[in-house]
């Protein structure tokens, strides 16, 4: 689940960019499977309820179009490989984000730290105005041209390599093409609130 789970706009399949060492494959649809008894169906509402108790990192995930920057708030992120480095990032593809990812084949994944609650906060609030959201932090342009939040935990600026629909949402599979990373604390979000970890352990 993500943060911002509610938002909405479309997405649509696009074609990868030129000189990629990687082919882009046809948009796969998987859909909402029903099962055989519709007695034993879990409610959206449990399964909501049930995540809330994992403690996910928090993320900002960003791209940039002709028309701006686009950026929203997400929990659903996770590592798909090493070799080659990809990450996988879960985005309702009722948000223009989604719509702006699909077209421009690109997308950054910054990992918050503690100390960014309130920009997680202001990038999971519904706007009309995606820029202002920007001008709260500072931001450098990827290679690819994709914002990458400058004091991120870890910033991953990714090509995508596959996209695929599924009940709600988009699942975007990115190939990591450059990073940017510190120490520090995650930002992290359990039962419906920001936390983080405790204090690194000191030496042995």
């Amino acid at each position: 689940m993500t943060v911002v789970d509610d938002l909405r706009a479309s997405s649509r399949v696009h074609r990868r960019n030129a000189g990629r060492q990687f082919r882009y494959p046809a948009v796969v649809s998987i859909g909402q499977p029903t099962p055989a008894d519709p007695s034993i169906a879990i409610a959206p509402a449990d399964y909501r309820s049930a995540m809330r108790n994992i403690a996910a990192a928090v993320t900002v995930v960003t791209t940039a179009t002709d028309r701006g920057r686009q950026g929203l708030t997400v929990t659903a992120v996770t590592s798909v490989s090493a070799d080659p480095p990809q990450l996988l990032v879960c985005i309702n593809r009722n948000t223009r984000s989604a719509e702006a990812i699909s077209a421009t084949g690109q997308f950054g994944v910054n990992y918050l730290d503690a100390g960014h609650a309130e920009l997680a906060a202001v990038f999971a609030a519904p706007t009309d105005d995606h820029e202002e959201r920007f001008r709260l932090a500072r931001w450098v342009d990827s290679p690819t041209g994709t914002p990458l939040l400058q004091d991120a935990l870890v910033a991953f600026d990714c090509s995508v390599v596959n996209e695929i629909h599924s009940g709600t949402h988009t699942i975007f599979i990115g190939q990591v093409a450059n990073i940017r990373a510190r120490d520090g604390r995650p930002l992290l979000y359990q039962h419906g609130a920001f936390t983080t970890t405790g204090p690194h352990p000191g030496p042995a």
